[in-house]
């Protein structure tokens, strides 16, 4: 389990991710999240994080961040008793989540390139081949 808690948007999320895949290549979290709008109020939204290694060459690849928030019901209800519709909701949401991925995104990128050249110096010598990120 990993909680984060952090500000996306106009909003401090508190998220307690569980891991649904985790393997090599991809790491796909899922947490149910507790959303408090500046504005005031709560509400939750299911998130969906993965984190992807996808090969783009023989010692290359390319780091995918990926982010999906889905309503809840809890969701539905709060923004109807604020008189927005989904649609104006989800583009909030939407333009919020996409510019806090685009700053976050280099730095996850680049401190999984540091780990893993770390183990890859580790491992090379016992297995005598190289690995480029």
């Amino acid at each position: 389990m990993s909680i984060n808690v952090e500000t996306v948007g106009p909003s401090l999320l508190i998220q307690q991710y569980v891991a649904e895949a985790f393997e090599a290549n991809v790491c796909q979290m899922v947490s149910v999240s507790d959303v408090f709008p500046f504005t005031g109020g709560r509400t939750q939204t299911v998130v969906i994080w993965t984190l992807a290694a996808e090969p783009v060459g023989a010692h290359r690849c390319r780091f995918v961040n990926s982010v999906t928030v889905k309503a809840t019901e809890a969701f539905l209800d709060f923004i109807k008793k604020h008189d927005q519709t989904f649609e104006q909701a989800a583009t909030a949401r939407r333009e919020a989540t996409s510019d806090h991925n685009r700053r976050e995104t280099p730095g996850y990128a680049a401190s999984l390139e540091r780990a893993a050249k770390v183990s890859c110096l580790q491992v090379l010598p016992t297995v005598g081949s190289s690995i480029g990120l």
